[in-house]
């Protein structure tokens, strides 16, 4: 009792100080609504904007808050001179906004070029669009590009080596405190085996020098790769933005920490170093694992989990879990695999009962570290991937899918060593030699090749962890859109709408023979019919982009619904080729937008998930199976609380997720509508106004808001006069509502997926203005 005593008291202390640790460390963020990776949502003037007056700034917003001291954008003409004034600012009341003042700008196509560093997950994002002055931007002007579309090779390096180094250190520790140390009594019975414990701390000392080694080197090339690219590559700029980053700002705090961590562990392996005695070496274990827990938090701090979400220290705690997990099986495995030809050698031994209770104590770790692998490996997936075709369509998705290949194979190595190997060593120590040798060689390489894959299956986790999430990557701009093939006389005719929803869309046209080669034509036109209503035929012309490709781009798509879209061929010395394509433009409803871009934990209430969570149920039923067949049709209490446990703590968390996402300022893109309007109706938010509403409502509602625009014939009901509206007593919460949610029953889409509260607050005093007193 005297010795528990002092036991669990030094267990409460390092519980209460670790979740101390999380709560600082968490401060530093703060818990509202964001995407992981800071990318471009939208700009005044919008990306490949045609403008009839120059503008006299350029506004960016991106999907998260950014550091004003590393974000900056500028802006160039034709020749690629600058046309800004040299100064770029984040707004202080919204850190997600960066505002660049330009001189002023003559007829002509402009780009803007950015780059942000992200303040939640400390990512450095780039990109550009193009904008026009007096003149249509080129039909060969692409949208508005994703950032890091590519994950640098290097970066995905340092990232698995400092992942690979923190499990394995972390993960001795735990090895040591929970399945070595208390193993050796039963070890240290002779001279051998005294042997074998004093040949043993010298391995698992130097497996976690090895860990701290590669830690420390992943950890410091990360953060130089990270301020090179803050500091252009330039190597005189170099050591002030390393002083500036981690001194000036959130993120730098972090960084800090995880030094500081570092330094801590490396002093404490030091110490390990001259102690011998399993005594002395207990607290030390303990306090490994205390360090090496809190630094796995400052990868969750730092990874998409801190980024998205209502709530994101649920997510940062579920990842903290994940880690934690994989250091308990994988990087433990590391150091059983270190030590394995010392137990073997007992192995023709009476000793071998005590060398599989070792076996067996650390399967029980690892059987219960992947239930709750699984458990938040399932909830991230819900969290980042908003469905199936995201896995296949986003390299996100492509790593989850081979991270996930791996894991399985990985469950069905160390199932064989549990259900197989481990019972038939000992056996055979019990009496029954035969083919003893054989096993011991194919127990020793089913462990080896555990310990291959779960090093490997870190490169894919590297890879998650540098790429934007698929949830964020299908709401940007282009990401997804809609195309088809046809063939056409001898042609194959194919045609590609990106972003595919009512407004300026990019339309792509491709030509090839039927071996696959690029086809050139004289012309190549789009006729454009809206079937649900009598709009007339619009035709498109388009212009040569590349051998065999052909593009156009505009507001053409002007509203939601049913659309055909006719390519017409025409070369010379054959026929007229003709392809025909169903265009149906989808409604993208505010909710669905809200969804997408942060689900938190209420997408667990969304019924196309129910499925993972069957798999996550039956998946976990299947371990309490194998654990059951194991001991023989046993199955101990212990058992089910502890893969249940992980089932429930999932399913509880979503319960929670799902009412925050119900709670007061959760709310989807219409929650703003119950109050006035926040914006003045001054000359920037009229200019504002103005260019959304030539971009987005003039060809329904007409100049003046009067419901006669060139689109306006065909549609029944017509679209709505603002100065009847006005005078019927509608109120600005009604008017925003209706530019958020549409209408029903009429033309008018929703604009809350596609338009910021900001810019239809803008809008609104737009049409205000529109209505003369007279008018109302």
């Amino acid at each position: 009792m005297t010795q528990r005593a002092p036991r669990a008291r030094r267990g409460t202390l390092v519980v209460i100080g670790m979740a101390l640790t999380l709560a600082l460390l968490l401060g530093l963020y703060p818990a509202h609504r964001t995407l992981a990776h800071a990318e471009l949502a939208r700009s005044v003037p919008a990306a490949n904007a045609s403008l009839p007056e120059a503008p006299t700034s350029v506004q960016l917003w991106f999907t998260e808050e950014v550091d004003p001291s590393f974000t900056t954008a500028y802006v160039l003409d034709r020749n690629g001179q600058r046309v800004d004034t040299g100064t770029s600012r984040v707004l202080s009341e919204d850190r997600r906004s960066l505002v660049v003042a330009l001189r002023d700008l003559s007829r002509g196509t402009y780009t803007v070029t950015w780059k942000a560093l992200s303040l939640v997950d400390g990512h450095i994002t780039r990109g550009g669009f193009a904008f026009a002055v007096g003149e249509a931007v080129s039909a060969t002007a692409s949208p508005q590009t994703a950032s890091a579309a590519v994950p640098n090779p290097l970066s995905v390096a340092v990232r698995w080596l400092s992942l690979a180094g923190a499990l394995v250190t972390v993960g001795g520790f735990l090895f040591l405190a929970g399945v070595w140390l208390p193993a050796a009594p039963r070890l240290r019975t002779d001279r051998e085996g005294q042997r074998l414990l004093a040949d043993a701390l010298p391995r698992l000392r130097g497996l976690l020098g090895l860990g701290l080694a590669g830690l420390v080197l992943g950890s410091v090339g990360l953060l130089l790769i990270q301020v090179a690219d803050l500091a252009e590559g330039s190597l005189a700029a170099l050591g002030p933005a390393l002083a500036q980053f981690l001194f000036g700002t959130r993120l730098g705090l972090v960084w800090l920490a995880r030094l500081a961590l570092l330094a801590a562990l490396a002093a404490l392996l030091v110490q390990a170093r001259r102690t011998e005695s399993g005594r002395c070496l207990r607290p030390l274990a303990w306090a490994g694992i205390s360090l090496g827990a809190l630094l796995l938090l400052t990868f969750s701090v730092m990874g998409h989990g801190g980024a998205t979400g209502a709530h994101p220290w649920v997510n940062v705690t579920v990842d903290w879990g994940h880690l934690l997990a994989a250091a308990a099986w994988i990087g433990a495995l590391v150091h059983l695999g270190g030590l394995l030809p010392l137990l073997l050698r007992l192995a023709d031994r009476p000793r071998r009962a005590a060398v599989v209770a070792v076996l067996s104590r650390f399967s029980t770790v690892a059987l219960t570290a992947s239930g709750v692998l699984l458990a938040t490996g399932l909830y991230s997936a819900v969290l980042h991937i908003p469905d199936l075709l995201a896995l296949f369509d986003t390299r996100y998705g492509n790593a989850v899918l081979g991270k996930a290949l791996a894991f399985l194979l990985l469950g069905a190595l160390g199932g064989i060593n549990l259900v197989l190997l481990v019972p038939r060593l000992g056996a055979e120590g019990r009496g029954t030699p035969a083919g003893a040798s054989r096993t011991t060689r194919l127990f020793r390489g089913v462990v080896l090749a555990e310990i291959v894959l779960g090093i490997l299956v870190l490169v894919p986790t590297a890879v998650v962890t540098s790429v934007t999430p698929a949830r964020q990557a299908v709401a940007l701009p282009g990401a997804r859109g809609w195309q088809g093939e046809q063939q056409a006389e001898d042609l194959r005719v194919g045609l590609r709408v990106t972003p595919f929803e009512a407004g300026v869309n990019h339309l792509a046209v491709m030509l090839q023979d039927r071996r696959g080669r690029p086809v050139e034509a004289e012309r190549v036109t789009l006729r454009l019919t809206m079937l649900d209503h009598d709009m007339g035929v619009q035709e498109v012309p388009t212009a040569a982009t590349a051998p065999g490709s052909y593009a156009a781009q505009g507001s053409f798509l002007s509203m939601v619904g049913n659309w055909q879209a006719e390519v017409l061929v025409r070369r010379a010395g054959f026929d007229d080729a003709r392809a025909v394509f169903p265009l149906p433009v989808p409604n993208l409803a505010p909710g669905k937008q809200a969804a997408q871009a942060a689900p938190g934990l209420g997408a667990i209430g969304n019924p196309s998930l129910l499925p993972l969570l069957a798999l996550e149920l039956v998946a976990l039923g299947l371990l309490l199976a194998l654990i059951s067949w194991r001991r023989g049709g046993a199955v101990h209490r212990a058992d089910v609380l502890t893969l249940g446990g992980a089932a429930a703590a999932f399913l509880a968390a979503g319960v929670v997720g799902a009412v925050a996402q119900l709670t007061p300022g959760s709310a989807g893109p219409a929650a703003a509508s119950t109050v006035g309007n926040p914006y003045p109706a001054d000359e920037r938010s009229l200019t504002i106004g103005a260019q959304v509403y030539r971009q987005h409502c003039l060809a329904c509602h007409g100049a003046q808001g009067r419901g006669d625009g060139p689109a306006a014939a065909g549609l029944r009901p017509r679209p709505a006069d603002f100065a009847v509206h006005l005078r019927a007593g509608h109120t600005e919460a009604d008017l925003f509502d209706w530019i958020s949610n549409g209408v029903p029953g009429t033309a008018m889409p929703a604009f809350g997926d596609r338009l910021s509260e900001e810019e239809r607050w803008h809008v609104l005093n737009y049409l205000r203005s529109l209505v003369t007193p007279a008018d109302r």
